[in-house]
């Protein structure tokens, strides 16, 4: 089965409410999407929703890369070679991950299609048929961050996430949180590469009387000899994740002790095919994974999802929550491969091929920047 055409719109969904963290406040998130047609008709999806503050890679660069550079190598590429499509994509364009995540995600979606299975039965099988979710909260001041972690508590959440940035402030939260949930949920630190080595150690070591489950990322992404020495100096669990984009930082990572956890958010390391390397990397070294999230919406939540089923490395709480913060959606929810309930992400027995969505062309219409 023969790739034919690629499609891709660029649409902009508005957030419920404005989401803070270290490097940048939203009030919408930006899609690209990608619709992968096979020579026989048939449609795999993908999506990327880049973080231009974080990684680099605008919205408007990624359709040009997706039309100029990547459409015209992938044209008539058997959709199940694989190892052909990354040789292709990587000897076209250098970096730009999301823009091979988009590509990787339709190529997987259109793969299960063809064969009519579930995408995870490509990764590994269904090992989980629900995924533990972390409620993310936003940086924002303290008693606030508590109140939100009450009302999600009282729906069913065990695992927050809080973002942060002033090491003062992260602390003050993490205390209001833990005095709202007691013992009764987990609660992780995520400064976004905010602070320094000794800033870090000194911090770490005052959070571990409110018993944080993990610190992640606490020094900037570069520095994985500061982050071995910040795991060595304290006894909270550290996650790497802008530390790890490729397989060879996932080595690294390994080879220096840097990190018990990584933080897998597929999109920046373009996608499930070079995801599930790392995550196989991790799990031979002991070390554990989650699956983390760009905020996506269902098509790339999805995609996520996918692989956190299949894989045993995965078993702490994920952050597959993005089509939860955004007002809308351009799938069909009657479609959904997928259910949040009591603060798990569950997998349906509707997911019969593919990543389990199904594209909303209204929604796509409304939602379209005028980008022709």
């Amino acid at each position: 089965m023969k790739i034919k055409e690629i499609r891709v719109d660029i649409v902009r969904i508005p957030f419920k409410k404005p989401f803070t963290m270290a490097m940048w406040t939203s009030k919408e998130k930006i899609h690209v999407v990608v619709r992968m047609i096979s020579e026989e008709g048939i449609v795999g999806v993908g999506e990327s929703v880049p973080l231009v503050a974080e990684f680099g890679e605008p919205t408007g660069g990624i359709k040009e890369i997706i039309e100029h550079y990547f459409s015209p190598v992938l044209i008539g590429v058997d959709i199940y070679d694989i190892e052909e499509i990354y040789q292709r994509l990587n000897s076209s364009v250098k970096f730009h991950c999301f823009a091979k995540s988009a590509i990787d995600f339709a190529v997987y979606d259109l793969m299960g299609k063809a064969k009519n299975i579930p995408v995870y039965n490509f990764l590994g099988g269904l090992n989980n048929d629900k995924i533990l979710l972390n409620w993310v909260i936003g940086i924002q001041n303290p008693e606030n961050a508590a109140k939100e972690a009450d009302h999600y508590f009282k729906l069913g959440y065990r695992s927050f996430k809080l973002k942060a940035r002033e090491a003062e402030r992260a602390l003050e939260t993490l205390k209001e949180v833990r005095a709202v949930v007691k013992n009764r949920a987990k609660i992780r630190v995520d400064a976004n590469h905010s602070w320094s080595v000794s800033e870090a150690i000194k911090t770490i070591n005052v959070m571990e009387k409110y018993e944080p489950e993990l610190i992640e990322q606490p020094v900037p992404y570069w520095d994985l000899e500061g982050m071995a020495r910040v795991r060595n100096a304290t006894n909270i669990p550290i996650m790497v994740d802008e530390g790890v984009k490729t397989i060879n930082d996932a080595m690294r990572v390994v080879i220096l002790g840097a990190a018990d956890i990584i933080n897998l958010k597929i999109a920046k390391s373009g996608g499930i095919f070079y995801s599930r390397k790392i995550a196989d990397i991790a799990e031979a070294a002991g070390l554990e994974c989650i699956i983390g999230s760009m905020l996506e919406g269902w098509i790339g939540t999805a995609a996520g999802a996918h692989l956190a089923v299949s894989c045993k490395a995965v078993n702490r709480g994920c952050d597959l929550i993005g089509p939860l913060l955004h007002s809308d959606q351009i799938v069909k929810p009657d479609n959904l491969g997928f259910k949040y309930e009591d603060g798990y992400l569950k997998v349906l027995p509707a997911i019969k091929n593919g990543l389990g969505v199904e594209i909303d062309q209204l929604k796509i219409n409304k939602y379209k920047e005028n980008n022709e």
